[in-house]
């Protein structure tokens, strides 16, 4: 672990540091620069996202140009040479993170536009440094190194988002084509449905129909049955009415011949009994 004093002498020489880059460019010169430099890094390997280590490092890029430009006006080009070297490793830095973006399938398109807008001022921060007067030849050849670098650095920067643009079109354009594929899909699928539900609908139908007209066969041979049985029962009646009647009437006449015979019996017997003496 970090002891109380250490890491009360890291919060000092970083407020320290601040206090510095609040007021101007940190000269590398200055007591603070190599501490600041430590901080720089510690700050970039506690850093986890990868779009914020681009800003980083465009950050530490623009920082390296600021002090090459100081330490050439105090004349120390062998120091300017160190910085634009380590501007170079910057550059390098975002164009290695930026490609790990892009195999990872993230997003890179914002940092990289923020990447080349800082790129045209910082290359044309290095025209105009190579543009002084008594500029030692020595960082004349590593400015101008660290010019086609930028340009390098911008090509290849405008040819990865060149690529992503085009990767975005086809990936949108297999999109649209599934898509499509996929309506085409669910449209067939939703007709093939309506068809079958056409054809369990029709064949419900002829069950039905079917059901009901052997139904109404049934009723109507029970009701033919019922009928016949009906006009069975009224003939029988009918018979049994007609029998009956006609019973009677025999009894009747039978009743009445059987008076007319007792009524002659009787006559008989009277006249009989008026002959004798």
């Amino acid at each position: 672990m970090i002891s109380t004093v250490v890491l009360s002498a890291i919060l000092l020489v970083g407020t320290l540091v601040a206090a510095a880059e609040d007021q101007s460019a940190l000269s590398p010169d200055s007591e603070v620069y190599d501490f600041s430099r430590i901080l720089e890094d510690a700050e970039y390997e506690l850093t986890e996202e990868e779009a914020q280590k681009v800003l980083l490092q465009n950050q530490y890029a623009d920082e390296r140009i600021t002090e090459a430009e100081l330490v050439l006006e105090e004349g120390d080009s062998e120091k300017s040479q160190e910085l634009l070297e380590d501007y170079e490793e910057h550059l390098n830095e975002i164009s290695q993170v930026v490609a790990e973006m892009k195999e990872n399938e993230k997003d890179s398109s914002e940092v990289e536009e923020v990447v080349a807008e800082k790129s045209v001022e910082r290359n044309s921060e290095l025209q105009d440094l190579l543009e002084k007067e008594d500029l030692p030849e020595e960082a004349k050849e590593g400015i101008s190194q660290a010019i086609d670098n930028q340009e390098k650095a911008m090509e290849n920067l405008a040819e990865a988002q060149e690529k992503a643009r085009e990767a975005q079109e086809q990936a949108e354009e297999k999109q649209a084509e599934a898509q499509e594929q996929a309506e085409e899909k669910q449209a067939e699928a939703q007709e093939q449905a309506e068809e079958k539900q056409s054809g369990a609908q029709e064949k419900a139908e002829e069950k039905q129909s079917g059901a009901q007209e052997k139904a109404e066969e049934k009723q109507s041979g029970a009701q033919e049955k019922a009928e016949e049985k009906q006009t069975g029962a009224q003939e029988q009646a009918e018979e049994k009415q007609s029998n009956a009647k006609q019973e009677d009437q025999q009894g009747a006449q039978s009743q009445a011949n059987e008076n007319t015979d007792e009524t002659e019996e009787r006559g008989n017997a009277d006249s009989e009994g008026d002959q004798r003496p």
